[in-house]
């Protein structure tokens, strides 16, 4: 009684919103004892490791968790959505950690993090005024030249997208390459970052993500033998559902109330090396329908009040990556996915075939080397053929 006490009388997440009370009902369901309850210290650290890790060092929140040798620590992963980048979920990551002194881990998307600056912070425009576009950064000192994409106005989808600027990747270029292989080196990494940070016997894993997050952590779940739950909080479903989804209600979806737009709708097929470029269409085409939900068609009516609001928006929100490749997973584009997959091979096998060419003509080059050493050490020493001075003949 007396600690359930003292832990009411501390600040509380739980008093709040509908997500701290699903938090709670996780909390304790997983820890019925009152003395686990309620605020936890804030003495925690956070350790960069190629990806967002923290972890909690306070030996008092820790002694909070269990310690037999059957029970395991739970820890968390999570995945921001389809416009940014681990800035979006580091605020719930620290948050997980410092009050629960859960272990979390903070993904990217592959290509989304701003090596160049120290904030992480995009800049400029999604779409310079010389026609280029903003593109991915995959690795550290590598850039995406504009001779590496065409820039495709795409009006196929305006009634929902308005016109969509694309980068389409030119065949044998880099970009077309990282656009190829992203898929499968995301998952890989994804996998060993679990391995690393939460060892299967020490940790039980619940995974989180956000929108277009959400999909890659339902294909986590058939990946990471100790991931025991996904938390499925304003996340996308399984690429397949995605698409079901697309086929019942296009483009346009449906508002509840009102007729659907489109009757029959029909699936995405995104190219593998197409990679969508966001603009402040991308937050009108959700203020749209969100304003129609609400205000129902009187919202039109202050039509110029709601893009002022979308542009104002915009302008905060430019300095995340806001560019996207995930359709093919997503929506589960398996014919691009496939392609991607032939294309990588086919690079792979060729880079196989010339480090063993150049490993042939290496050998041979020692080889001749070894050869002239050896026939250099092995000949005979020439001789001073210095003229000796000629001998005189004796007398008789």
């Amino acid at each position: 009684m007396k600690a359930e006490k003292e832990a009411g009388s501390r600040p509380s997440l739980f008093r709040g919103n509908s997500a701290s009370k699903t938090l709670k009902k996780f909390w304790h369901a997983r820890y019925p004892d009152p003395a686990n309850r309620g605020h936890l210290p804030h003495q925690c650290s956070r350790a960069w490791t190629g990806i967002s890790a923290w972890s909690c060092t306070s030996p008092k929140t820790q002694r909070r968790f269990p310690s037999a040798p059957t029970v395991k620590k739970p820890a968390f992963f999570l995945l921001h959505g389809g416009s940014g980048d681990f800035k979006g979920i580091e605020r719930h990551s620290k948050l997980l950690a410092s009050k629960f002194g859960f272990k979390v881990i903070a993904g990217t998307f592959p290509g989304r993090f701003y090596f160049p600056d120290a904030s992480r912070d995009w800049p400029d425009d999604t779409i310079h005024p010389d026609g280029t576009v903003r593109t991915p950064i995959w690795k550290q000192g590598e850039a995406i030249t504009p001779d590496q994409y065409d820039v495709v106005k795409d009006p196929s989808m305006r009634s929902r997208y308005g016109t969509r600027t694309l980068a389409r990747a030119k065949p044998d270029t880099n970009f077309y390459y990282r656009m190829a292989a992203w898929p499968a080196a995301f998952e890989e990494g994804m996998v060993e970052a679990n391995r690393r940070h939460f060892p299967e016997r020490e940790f039980s894993v619940y995974a989180q993500g956000h929108s277009t997050g959400g999909p890659f952590i339902c294909m986590l779940s058939q990946r990471i033998p100790n991931l025991a739950g996904v938390c499925a909080t304003e996340h996308s479903p399984f690429g397949y559902l995605s698409m079901g989804r697309d086929e019942w209600g296009g483009d346009m979806g449906k508002i509840s109330g009102y007729e659907k737009s489109e009757k029959k709708g029909k699936a995405r097929t995104d190219p593998f090396n197409e990679l969508y470029i966001r603009t402040w269409r991308d937050l009108a085409r959700y203020q749209g329908p969100e304003a129609l939900g609400q205000e129902g068609p009187a919202a039109l009516m202050r039509l110029p009040a709601i893009m002022e609001d979308i542009l104002e928006a915009w302008e905060k929100a430019k300095p995340r990556p806001q560019f996207k490749a995930e359709y093919i997973v997503t929506h589960a584009i398996t014919g691009s996915l496939a392609e991607g997959a032939r294309v990588t091979a086919a690079r792979l096998q060729n880079e196989q075939r010339r480090n063993r060419g150049a490993g042939a003509t290496l050998r041979r080059i020692r080889a001749r080397a070894i050869r002239s050493e050896r026939k250099t050490s092995a000949a005979v020493p020439v001789r001073d053929l210095q003229r000796q001075p000629r001998p005189q003949p004796r007398s008789l």
